[in-house]
């Protein structure tokens, strides 16, 4: 445990991440994924145009598992183009 913030449990993660991705980026895509404005912006959105071929990537992965975690039931929208 850590104090102060209760018992912690590693997640359990299959696929890759792309894979585990692919509902965020849905989200985001439609517009249904609000960011606060902060000093780290700049960034995270970096990071999410270089994906899946920049240097890094965890955050785009940390922030594909919260919405996962958070919203299990929504199923992208599929948009032909």
């Amino acid at each position: 445990t850590v104090e102060g913030a209760g018992r912690v449990y590693p997640a359990s993660v299959t696929g890759g991440k792309e894979v585990r991705a692919f509902h965020f980026a849905s989200a985001c895509n439609d517009r249904r994924v609000s960011v606060v404005e902060a000093d780290w912006n700049h960034e995270f959105f970096s990071e999410l145009d270089d994906f899946p071929d920049g240097d890094k990537d965890d955050q785009v992965d940390a922030a594909a598992h919260a919405f996962n975690h958070l919203a299990p039931n929504l199923k992208p929208r599929v948009r032909w183009l």
